[in-house]
């Protein structure tokens, strides 16, 4: 008797439990954010002991439409750092490609994650480094 007093006590219990849960009848929609413009920028510092090139294919998709473009930095000498000028990008997303002497680097970002890009590109004698990041996060 008393265990049968005990069970339908810990029924009660869990039924009393599950009641006070809500389950949502229908998922809630992921908000997908509005796209919002970037500014590139692009720092190279040649700390080897030759003249470098450095490639970029970018690639801008947005909603109107899409835009690939292809740019360089070409003949940067030992011992220089050079600033590429900013590039105002439309609103969307970025895929950059970055070709170096030794390989080849591509970055994804979204403008409404990274208001402004910032790539940092060190040249040496041991290898090569890219750097990315976005400054406003700082």
């Amino acid at each position: 008797m008393y265990r049968r007093n005990l069970l339908s006590a810990a029924g009660v219990g869990l039924l009393g439990a599950l009641a006070g849960c809500e389950t949502a009848s229908e998922p809630t929609p992921t908000r997908t954010p509005e796209p919002a413009a970037s500014v590139l920028r692009i720092q190279i510092e040649n700390a080897d002991d030759t003249t470098h090139d450095v490639v970029f294919r970018l690639k801008t998709q947005s909603p109107d439409y899409d835009v690939s473009e292809l740019f360089d930095a070409t003949d940067i000498p030992p011992g220089t750092t050079r600033t590429l000028p900013p590039r105002e990008l439309r609103k969307g997303t970025y895929e950059l490609e970055i070709e170096l002497p030794r390989g080849t680097w591509t970055y994804r970002w979204a403008g409404y994650e990274c208001p402004e890009k910032l790539f940092e590109i060190h040249l040496s004698p041991d290898g090569h480094r890219v750097a990315d990041r976005c400054p406003a996060d700082n």
